[in-house]
């Protein structure tokens, strides 16, 4: 603040302005797409001091992807420096020797990939109509018709939410080792559920009567 006031006191003393040049934060996660230019004027480092006691203020806004490009924003008393609209754009001229900025075409920002949309009637129809699907089972048929592995979980936590699909837990026959055995099923898991004779299951499913680990498996509570 004593800097500001002094050359304060300098300039209305000798009568001569200054250009500061400030940083912005070195790091930030904020998405700028949206900033409008009351937005780009508290870009500054530091204190708001500065972005306050400034008569105007232009943000130097690196393009993307295209080195030596950058976007004049006018942030601040824009309307008073002769530009129609708030921004321009500029890049170092290209020929070899010169230091000195061009006017250039505004560079597009990169449209986002368009996330596909979940089909959770496809995801739905794997679920057969009547006996219940192991867990294991259901997952890897959703990835063979074209789920990934987060989609396939997004879609069976949907379909689950929105009471489509109803989590079984199933005990095992007697001797038989390992947790309970998990299935999804399109109805309600009825009391005292015995493992269903034409439910979809995974050799794995098998192999613990073997004693080995399944995924399909939790532990007893």
């Amino acid at each position: 603040m004593s800097f500001r006031d002094g050359l304060n006191r300098l300039m209305n003393k000798y009568r001569f302005g200054t250009l500061i040049v400030a940083h912005t934060p070195k790091t930030n996660s904020n998405p700028t797409a949206d900033y409008d230019p009351s937005d780009w004027q508290y870009r500054i480092a530091g204190s708001a001091i500065l972005t306050n006691w400034a008569r105007a203020m232009i943000v130097i806004d690196p393009a993307t992807g295209v080195k030596g490009t950058f976007r004049f924003i006018a942030a601040k008393r824009g309307g008073r420096i002769g530009w129609s609209g708030w921004e321009r754009w500029f890049k170092h001229s290209e020929i070899p020797g010169m230091l000195r900025w061009e006017p250039t075409a505004a560079i597009k920002p990169a449209e986002k990939a368009k996330t596909k949309p979940l089909n959770l009637e496809k995801a739905f129809s794997i679920v057969p109509p009547i006996e219940p699907i192991s867990k294991s089972v259901f997952a890897a048929k959703l990835r063979d018709n074209g789920f990934t592995e987060k989609d396939a979980k997004d879609a069976t936590v949907l379909l689950h939410d929105d009471g489509r699909i109803y989590e079984w837990r199933v005990k095992r026959p007697k001797g038989q080792p390992g947790g309970k055995l998990q299935y999804w099923s399109r109805h309600p898991q009825p009391a005292d559920t015995t493992p269903p004779d034409g439910a979809e299951t995974s050799d794995a499913v098998e192999s613990l009567e073997a004693g080995q680990p399944d995924a399909e498996t939790i532990a007893e509570n």
